[in-house]
């Protein structure tokens, strides 16, 4: 899970439009075509060949392990610790992203309404916006509800009221880490999204001595955070040391750290404090932009009572969340359909969180997977409660195969030497690697497919934990195992 700018997040979410990977691929495109330079590996030799690249970079220290199967049959082609558990970092997607296309489709909607109170005056009527965890909501597509209400024909509304209780439970995991709290890949996940529930701090330089400038560059995102800076400017060419921390039990940001005088600043991305609010607050905005007035506003958590639908929205199609949430490694997202799989389940129970892990429990059987090989405690992977061996991914992976879903849910991970988190890896093998990626402070995980020119399709976990050393080292050691994968080949 790598934090990520607004920037990147926007341009992320432009891969909600974007055909799929398949026809990206060029159309003379031949993997066997591909220059490979190392010599092929008999599927007897495989195992040692591996666990020479895992002693070549001194493993042993660490908990590691692997398992690779073809997906055509149902043993193992090799395994080290393969039903071992392990910390899967954002490899733990892989499972959340195969449940909700395995139960609700590709081609499913999120929906955000807004409803008219039956009891009102029809001329100021009550109105309640109900959000239904839509993860790609920008300011464009509530000024496309202000426009439907204006519409209407409607020019003053009694009460508007953002109704956020389509999630029940709390909006953050409490098995998160309090750093990630605060951060843009640690946001709450809400009924109501806006901007990714993401907000940029703009600090900028004054002069040498003197605290920096800051300002949130979505005013009405940032307002309900408090900045306490103890920054400062220092002298040119310095080094920038600007960083920002939250104080655990309170609504407060510790900016600290020098920021060189003559530069251009910089901007820190955080998570929106609350959601909701910030939501409600910009859809008044944008009415009050078409001269509709509002007199009172309000939130409230509850279990929405619908009334007469007067405006909505609705998301992009299922799979393409599922594309982002993989291809880039989105927490929000992975948040986002846990949910949504949650909302399904007809089990009681008072987080609609939990009631998705039970159904991910309850999808992920149906695919073959083994119900002991795997504890989730999020959608994401961010928590390090998360626990899964290396056969689980495989599992999971060849269940996904045989499914109606099985290209939607193959195109949606990152490509080797092409796309997402693997755009800058596997460049000597593009498009033979299509796989997850996982990063945690001590975790190193790559899970998905493998496709060698002279052996058969391959479903592959490589996971490593309690390392001490740089997850650049570590990747070094799993990409070198999965290009091993590649270099099968048919022995006699």
């Amino acid at each position: 899970m790598i934090p990520k700018s607004l920037a990147i997040l926007f341009a992320s979410h432009l891969l909600l439009i974007y055909p799929a990977f398949a026809q990206n691929t060029p159309s003379n495109f031949s993997p066997s075509s591909l220059a490979q330079s190392e010599p092929g590996i008999c599927p007897a030799n495989l195992s040692n060949t591996v666990n020479s690249i895992a002693s070549r970079y001194n493993l042993q220290r660490h908990h590691w392990g692997y398992y690779v199967q073809p997906l055509a049959t149902n043993v193992p082609l090799a395994s080290y610790q393969g039903s071992s558990l392990f910390i899967p970092a954002s490899s733990n997607k892989l499972l959340t992203t195969a449940a909700v296309l395995n139960h609700l489709g590709g081609q499913y909607r999120l929906r955000t309404s807004i409803y008219q109170d039956p009891n009102s005056n029809p001329q100021q009527p009550s109105l309640t916006i109900v959000g239904r965890g839509d993860p790609t909501i920008t300011n464009v597509q509530i000024q496309d509800l202000a426009a439907q209400i204006q519409q209407k024909g409607i020019r003053q509304i009694s009460k508007l009221t953002a109704n956020g209780g389509y999630f029940r439970g709390s909006p953050m995991n409490p098995d998160w880490e309090w750093g990630d709290l605060y951060t843009d890949y640690g946001v709450p996940t809400t009924s109501l999204i806006l901007q990714q529930n993401a907000v940029d701090l703009v600090v900028t330089p004054q002069q040498v001595g003197q605290p920096p400038s800051y300002r949130w560059r979505t005013p009405l995102a940032g307002i309900p955070w408090q900045i306490e800076n103890r920054a400062l400017t220092g002298a040119a060419r310095t080094e920038n040391s600007i960083e920002v921390q939250g104080l655990q039990g309170k609504p407060t940001l510790l900016l600290s750290g020098n920021l060189p005088v003559g530069g251009g600043g910089t901007t820190l991305n955080l998570a929106m404090l609350n959601p909701n609010a910030t939501w409600l607050s910009q859809l008044q905005f944008n009415l009050s932009q078409k001269q509709i007035n509002t007199v009172q506003l309000q939130v409230i958590e509850s279990e929405p009572a619908l009334g007469q639908e007067v405006a909505a929205i609705e998301s992009p199609p299922l799979e393409n969340l599922v594309r982002e949430t993989n291809r880039t490694s989105n927490n929000l997202f992975a948040e986002v359909l846990l949910r949504t799989l949650g909302r399904s389940n007809t089990e009681p129970g008072n987080s609609t969180a939990d009631l998705g892990l039970r159904m991910v429990k309850a999808k992920l059987t149906g695919l073959g997977v083994n119900a002991n090989g795997y504890r989730q405690a999020d959608g994401s992977g961010l928590s390090r409660k998360n626990l899964l061996s290396p056969q689980t991914l495989v599992q999971t992976l060849i269940g996904m195969s045989k499914t109606p879903e099985a290209a939607i849910y193959r195109d949606s991970l990152p490509v080797g030497g092409v796309s997402g988190t693997l755009a800058s890896r596997f460049k000597k093998y593009p498009y033979q690697i299509q796989a997850k990626t996982g990063t945690l402070t001590g975790t190193v995980a790559l899970a998905g497919y493998a496709n060698p020119t002279q052996y058969q399709q391959l479903a592959f976990g490589i996971l490593v934990n309690n390392h001490d050393r740089p997850a650049s080292e570590i990747r070094l050691a799993v990409d070198e195992m999965a290009t091993a994968f590649l270099r099968l080949r048919n022995c006699p």
